[in-house]
């Protein structure tokens, strides 16, 4: 048994602290240059599975990045504004008024009313771009200041501002795609990215390396949604070597490399994380899960128990269920029903839950029955099938249980009916035909119904098992009792 967690995606609010940096800049004339400054949002990120893959999912996947200083607000422009010093006399006068008040539909269309030799010159243009970059058009802005620089290469001003229109055509792109993911539209989500040119991030990784953070997270938060774990590791890898000092870099980076069942290196990934972020308790989930599915299970579960002690998110119960699959593949079945148990009081309702919770207690009433608690056996197997299908119950549960209820000294009709039902779901059980045959030869009278099924139940059990003598035994008897002496 196989034990994945699936990872949530949650909303994080941060709040904008506005910071001046890369104006925007005019190079129509002195009089004219105005600086423009915009500020970033810490970017919505999908989180990890604070489950995955059990809530969704999942999941499960991946924790927003902590806030910086710089560069994670939305991108908007204010004007700086200055006493204008007196203009030249060149035409122009209008469209300096529309733009030291904000007005810039009117300053693009009075600057499209000038005469064609004035409206193509490279510094109107740039005007008309940082005025479609003000109105939230970024991607025409970038068009028109592409024209820019393909007739002048040397115009810094509309270098500077096509940077700006790169940052926020990237920008749209990714909020659009996080729009899509956190409604549930994984494909959606991956074709806005898909929409992101390469050569565009790449233009942004020195001044903007936040952006490719968030870019490549998410993308490959969406990746690992869409079960396409290997280009998601690729990204996740590339969203390590852009902010490296962000320990969800590297938690995600193990969630990826934990379903491609890289457990190894998993767990470097996500003692990385550790490194830098201590209590993070996604990371010492995902390491106690990876260092059960490496053997290492008293480490497990002594990671699992930092993890509870943490205990600092709403799905707390990912813990419990991380200590308890590491206490079930080590053996310490009556440890792993505990924590099964507190960790169903907390929600986990998930059907991996489930089948972990029922084959814990499956076991774990194995093992009262081989030291003889007999009547804890029965409570715990009783469990057991109550977790599972009614309409298709655990052949060897029931069998166990109806085993449990004779030995501790119940004789009556359920535990023969239970013996019945195991045999019409598996009518080929040889143990059920003849503990069943054995059972109804010693409570029946000679030559009653209940000795007739008898000799009905160990006749099969023997044609199962012809090597065992003990069945030929109890079979004799069994004819004995009915009179068939021949």
């Amino acid at each position: 048994h196989t034990h994945t967690h699936t990872h949530t995606h949650t909303h994080t609010h941060t709040h904008t602290h506005h910071k001046a940096v890369s104006p925007l800049l005019f190079s129509l004339s002195e009089s004219l240059r105005v600086s423009l400054y915009h500020t970033h949002l810490h970017h919505q990120t999908p989180h990890n599975a604070r489950t995955m893959m059990a809530r969704r999912a999942s999941s499960p996947m991946y924790r927003a990045p902590p806030p910086d200083d710089e560069d994670k607000r939305p991108l908007s422009f204010r004007v700086k504004r200055r006493t204008p010093s007196p203009e030249p006399d060149d035409g122009l006068g209008k469209l300096r008024s529309h733009l030291y008040e904000g007005q810039y539909t009117e300053a693009i269309a009075e600057l499209e009313s000038f005469e064609a030799a004035v409206r193509a010159r490279g510094d109107i243009q740039n005007v008309k771009g940082v005025c479609l970059l003000h109105l939230g058009r970024p991607e025409r802005a970038l068009e028109v200041l592409d024209d820019v620089l393909a007739a002048n290469p040397a115009d810094d001003a509309a270098r500077h501002n096509r940077l700006e229109a790169v940052f926020s055509v990237c920008e749209l792109r990714i909020e659009e795609a996080n729009k899509r993911f956190l409604a549930g539209d994984a494909g959606g989500a991956l074709a806005c990215y898909e929409l992101v040119p390469p050569g565009h991030l790449e233009e942004l990784r020195t001044l903007y390396p936040q952006l490719l953070y968030t870019f490549y997270n998410n993308r490959g938060a969406v990746l690992m949604k869409l079960a396409r774990f290997a280009p998601a590791l690729e990204d996740f890898e590339t969203a390590v070597a852009v902010r490296g000092n962000h320990g969800d870099a590297h938690h995600n980076r193990g969630v990826a490399l934990k379903a491609l069942k890289r457990f190894e290196e998993a767990d470097s990934a996500f003692s990385k994380c550790l490194e830098l972020d201590p209590r993070s308790y996604s990371a010492l989930c995902g390491k106690s899960e990876v260092l059960a599915s490496l053997d290492r299970f008293e480490d497990a579960v002594d990671v699992a128990s930092r993890a509870i002690e943490v205990n600092d998110t709403p799905d707390n119960y990912r813990a419990l269920l991380s200590r308890g699959f590491a206490r079930l593949k080590h053996g310490e079945y009556g440890g792993a029903v505990r924590d099964f148990h507190v960790a169903e009081g907390l929600g986990a309702a998930s059907d991996e839950f489930v089948m972990m919770y029922e084959l814990a207690l499956a076991l774990h009433g194995d093992e009262l029955f081989h030291i003889g608690e007999h009547e804890l056996a029965i409570d715990l197997y009783t469990r057991a099938l109550a977790m599972g299908s009614s309409d298709r119950p655990s052949v060897d549960l029931l069998f166990n249980l109806s085993l449990a209820k004779l030995y501790s000294g119940d004789d009556g009709d359920d535990t023969a009916n239970g013996f019945r039902h195991v045999l019409s779901l598996r009518p080929n059980h040889p143990q059920a035909a003849g503990t069943l045959g054995m059972h109804l030869l010693e409570v029946s009278y000679p030559n009653s119904p209940e000795a007739h099924e008898a000799c009905v139940w160990l006749k099969r059990a023997t044609e199962m098992r012809p090597r065992e003598a003990d069945l030929f035994y109890h079979y004799g008897l069994a004819l004995m009792k009915v009179g068939n002496m021949k």
